[in-house]
């Protein structure tokens, strides 16, 4: 409503200007010649009117259709609703074993996503027990083709004592698409009584022209998007 409140006021300027200019015409110098000046400059300006119009107008459809294709061709993330875990046997340096999480990353869209990096962040619940807890980062950019699958190393626990600890997990993986766009999945975990439960899962993504676009409620159900409340006090720093 605002676009065409705009063309309609700019409308009505330039065809006001347009008719003064021509009665302005017509009387200083009456006659046929006179009103024939006056119409013209009347159709003149109603004509440059329409020209810019129509650019305008076809530019704004180019950008659409563009945005359209890039939204069709945009290379979608499915990431696995909880990790894999794989146990660490107990030894001299682990005497109470741990585990290993590693978490799949499939594109299931139409064209390749540069993964640009995977970041990690951890916090303890408080009165947690004691463990050693090593981040599965992974800053190295690479190309995941349609269909390909990447599992990346998300933490490794070592407990410190036999009970297991209880943790928060938090991970970021940031991409980037064959048309210059960006996309990013945060994914939230809580590891408690050896069991990995998901908490919440954020996606969004952004074209090449700067238009951001809500996740796809396919992927969002792909990904294991939990909707209940978010718990406080998690994932909230990096320990060094």
């Amino acid at each position: 409503m605002g676009r065409l409140g705009t063309w309609v006021a700019l409308g009505l300027l330039v065809l006001v200007a347009a008719l003064i200019a021509g009665i302005g015409t017509h009387k200083a110098s009456p006659g046929p010649s006179g009103l024939a000046a006056g119409i013209s400059l009347f159709v003149l300006g109603a004509t440059l009117l329409a020209v810019l119009w129509y650019s305008l107008e076809t530019r704004r459809l180019v950008r659409t259709q563009r945005d359209a294709a890039e939204i069709t061709d945009h290379p979608w993330l499915h990431v696995a609703g909880w990790p894999a875990e794989h146990p660490l046997d107990a030894d001299a340096a682990i005497p109470f074993g741990g585990v290993e999480a590693r978490l799949p990353i499939q594109n299931v869209g139409r064209t390749p996503a540069l993964l640009r990096d995977i970041s990690v962040r951890y916090d303890h619940q408080p009165d947690s027990k004691d463990c050693q807890v090593m981040r599965g980062s992974d800053a190295n950019p690479r190309v995941l083709a349609p269909g390909q699958q990447f599992v990346t190393k998300v933490v490794e626990i070592r407990f410190g004592e036999p009970e297991p600890p209880t943790l928060y997990v938090e991970v970021s993986i940031r991409y980037q698409t064959i048309h210059g766009g960006t996309g990013r999945v945060v994914l939230r975990f809580r590891y408690a009584d050896r069991i990995w439960k998901s908490r919440d899962t954020d996606y969004d993504c952004t074209l090449s022209s700067g238009l951001t676009l809500p996740r796809p409620e396919s992927v969002a159900g792909m990904n294991g998007v939990c909707r209940g409340p978010r718990q406080r006090g998690g994932v909230g720093r990096a320990p060094g």
